[in-house]
Order: C-alpha cells, then structure tokens, then sequence
C-alpha cells in the first residue's frame, strides 16, 4: 500500500453561464467556487473550452475520478440541471449500480433542485416504482435514475414507450 498526503483543493470561479438559480443552490450550500475537477467537467459536459487544456471540442465521454466525498456528484447535476433549465425538453439518465444507491441520489438531487427554487423531476425508475409512476416518469420525467437491471428489463424492451425520453437524451451518467 502507498500512503499518498493530504493536499488543498484547488477552486475555480462559478460558470458564468450556470443559471442563477443553481448559483443560489450553490450559495446556500456555501459553495462560492467549484473545486477545479468540478469546474472542468462543468464545461466540457457543456461543450465549453477547457479551462485546462487549450482546446473546443465537445466532449462525448468524461470520466471523473475522484476520492469519496471529492464532490463528484456536482460534476454531473450541473451540466444536467442546466441543460434541463435551456432546454425543458432535454432528458437524462442517471445508471447507478443498485437500487439503494439510486435512492439515495434521488434525495440528493431533490434538494438541489429544491434549494434552487427549480420544479424539474427526478424519478427512480426501478422494480419498486409502481405501474403509474413508471409510466409517469416515462412520459414527463427529464431526469430518470435507474440500474442496470431495470434497462435490460423495463426500458429496452419497451424502447417505442421510451421514445419521447430517447429522442431528447442528451446526457447518460454512470455512477
């Protein structure tokens, strides 16, 4: 084993184009600078230049990884929140290992969105959703959190009821 030492964070100014609700979201956690990984997600999720490397592209695949408790979980809310604030029609799948794990980003993303003031849904969609909500989160849901499981079960094979949720995805987390 190798022991590596603690090292200070290194902080990069809020996105001037995060939304000013998410800005509030973040203000009321105390939150006045992204951690720098946090910031670089942010904008190559977005399509933005990277703020440490000397290119445009838009990204199509981004691997964070980061220690527990390193903030990861804001790599991915943002660009997503606000991709869903530009466009209400964009959609988002959140791919967790267990059903548990999903349940608890759920609460997670509730309060972000509640402490930005914002009405977006975000639905678990799992073997313990009911028939109505299933078919709920289908049809008006932009953020669904589910598991491995339930898209081998309960989407792919009813692709045709998950067209409006296809056609308008426009991000896959896989946490």
């Amino acid at each position: 084993d190798e022991l590596f030492p603690p090292s200070d964070g290194t902080f990069s100014p809020i996105p001037n184009d995060l939304a000013e609700p998410l800005r509030n979201a973040l203000n009321k956690r105390g939150i006045d600078a992204l951690y720098s990984h946090q910031a670089r997600a942010y904008a190559l999720a977005r399509g933005l230049p990277d703020p440490q490397r000397d290119f445009e592209g838009r990204a199509k695949c981004i691997v964070v990884a980061t220690p527990t408790a390193s903030g990861k979980s804001l790599c991915f809310h943002l660009p997503v929140l606000q991709q869903i604030i530009s466009d209400p029609d964009s959609r988002a799948i959140y791919l967790y290992p267990t059903k548990a794990l999903s349940r608890d980003q759920e609460s997670s993303i509730h309060e972000l969105v509640a402490d930005a003031g914002l009405q977006i849904p975000a639905v678990v969609y799992d073997g313990d959703t009911p028939g109505d909500a299933r078919r709920a989160a289908r049809e008006r849901s932009p953020l669904i959190l589910t598991n491995p499981d339930m898209i081998h079960t309960g989407i792919l094979p009813h692709h045709a009821n998950w067209a409006r949720t296809f056609q308008a995805l426009r991000y896959v987390i896989i946490d």
